[in-house]
């Protein structure tokens, strides 16, 4: 992992991590993971995610020519592991990292299949050592981050923690639409800092030149809804392209 530039940038990333960590612990309620709905039963909640993921994962494998048989993943912003029962379905080995200790402690008494729950630092993946991931995916989670440079930052360590010729699927927001503006407005309702709520929005044709720059291949992206995105790549095999 490379170390912060300087005093200042440490300063600013440790204050940003504490202020994530204090909003997500005091959003752990599952309303807050997924919002279609006030109050969620345990059941349901996971099975919601087992669907979700189900639906969100095989179009980005045929996009990337990527296979998940006995791979590992890793989500980051996993929360408390709403999508894992999806994840188990195409991988061997699920992992999540969150900087919420209430929402990695959920996951961990709540979840009900095996993974591995990190408590990350929230602004890197320090936990997590080189090139021992398959798969990097995150949904729903970056477009909360305040500052677009801490996306970028993420992405170095994708680039770092994923073997040679494997993948990411991450989702950004490229424009806000009408309720997500309405959320803008009204971000302050949410328990927490309002701004690790509304987060920013990243143009896709910016993303993909932005993780191009730092050295992935097959790098592209692709609509979710008028609002959203995925950007999907690879880590260069050694020596040459993946």
């Amino acid at each position: 992992m490379a170390e912060p530039e300087n005093d200042h940038t440490v300063t600013r990333l440790v204050d940003l991590a504490d202020r994530m960590r204090r909003s997500w612990d005091a959003r752990s309620d599952f309303h807050y993971v997924d919002t279609r709905q006030r109050t969620w039963e345990t059941d349901a909640f996971y099975a919601s995610g087992r669907a979700e993921a189900s639906m969100l994962l095989p179009p980005a494998f045929k996009r990337l020519g990527f296979d998940s048989a006995g791979k590992r993943i890793l989500e980051i912003g996993c929360g408390p592991g709403r999508l894992f029962p999806g994840h188990a379905e195409h991988f061997s080995e699920v992992w999540g990292i969150d900087v919420s200790p209430e929402m990695v402690r959920l996951g961990e008494e709540l979840c009900p299949v095996e993974a591995r729950f990190i408590l990350g630092s929230g602004y890197d993946l320090r936990e997590v050592e080189d090139d021992s991931i398959d798969y990097c995916f995150s949904y729903l989670v970056f477009h909360h981050l305040p500052y677009e440079d801490v996306a970028w930052a993420y992405f170095k360590e994708i680039l770092r923690v994923l073997r040679p010729g494997m993948c990411f699927q991450v989702q950004l927001l490229g424009r806000r639409s009408l309720r997500a503006r309405a959320a803008r407005v009204l971000g302050s309702r949410v328990p927490g800092d309002a701004r690790t709520w509304i987060g920013a929005t990243i143009p896709a044709l910016r993303a993909e030149r932005e993780v191009s720059a730092l050295g992935f291949s097959r790098v592209l992206t692709y609509p979710i809804s008028a609002s959203a995105y995925w950007l999907v790549g690879a880590r260069p095999m050694s020596g040459g392209s993946a």
